[in-house]
């Protein structure tokens, strides 16, 4: 069975075009209307928005997406502009580098402004130092007070060692550098009858009863305590240069 055709009215050519009846415009011209404050037909998005700036617990963001031109930046900024008449302005805050943990880095809290004050302050810092810096790394003045810490440091490099080659010494051990590849490693020598003698050669000398095993065994007690208190030591080397 046949689908019956349906008709369709014929417009006329002004039949298709929507016009305004200028009567029903409640004004002469747009000067006399008042600015739009709202944003029309996201009502449900307006209030999400509001929600989330309302929670002022940290942690919680805003996630705004939408087609471009939809007025997602212009919404938002309207509603910060009201936040911002209302309540204080919140602190500056900034993170710097940590130069002893620069994984970790140093929170800066600043009156409100001060933070790009703060920034330009730094990079006009950063600038002098690099001119300053050569030249003073060039100055006589720099080069003796150099010198002058580089061998204080060095006399109390000397004096601490000193001191624990002579607790070593009283102990029956010598301090000792053993080539390791192309790396040189301090350790301990026992000392027997004024001689620097290996702990394997000690060893020997006990299978062959020419050595006693209890003073043996009482050298590598001490060793292994004096070699912690070695390691300390270079530490604090370390630490000096």
């Amino acid at each position: 069975m046949l689908k019956k055709i349906q008709e369709f009215k014929e417009l006329k050519a002004d039949e298709l075009t929507w016009r305004l009846d200028e009567s029903q415009i409640p004004f002469e011209t747009s000067n006399d209307c008042s600015i739009c404050e709202e944003i029309i037909g996201q009502e449900r998005a307006l209030k999400a928005i509001q929600t989330g700036l309302n929670i002022k617990s940290l942690g919680y963001n805003i996630f705004v997406t939408g087609l471009v031109g939809t007025g997602r930046s212009t919404t938002i900024k309207k509603f910060l502009e009201k936040i911002k008449e209302k309540e204080d302005i919140p602190e500056d805050i900034l993170y710097v580098n940590n130069f002893k943990n620069p994984d970790e880095p140093t929170l800066l809290v600043l009156p409100p402004g001060q933070g790009r004050a703060f920034k330009k302050a730094m990079e006009r810092l950063i600038e002098m130092l690099r001119v300053n810096i050569p030249e003073l790394i060039q100055s006589k003045y720099y080069k003796e007070k150099r010198d002058s810490i580089i061998e204080a440091q060095q006399r109390k490099q000397k004096e601490i060692l000193k001191k624990f080659e002579e607790e070593v010494s009283k102990e029956g051990f010598s301090v000792i550098q053993v080539q390791m590849g192309v790396f040189v490693k301090p350790d301990l020598i026992p000392v027997i009858e004024g001689q620097p003698t290996p702990f394997n050669k000690l060893e020997a000398l006990v299978r062959e009863n020419k050595f006693p095993k209890e003073k043996l065994e009482q050298l590598q007690k001490k060793y292994e305590e004096l070699t912690e208190k070695l390691e300390d030591v270079f530490e604090q080397l370390k630490s000096l240069e």
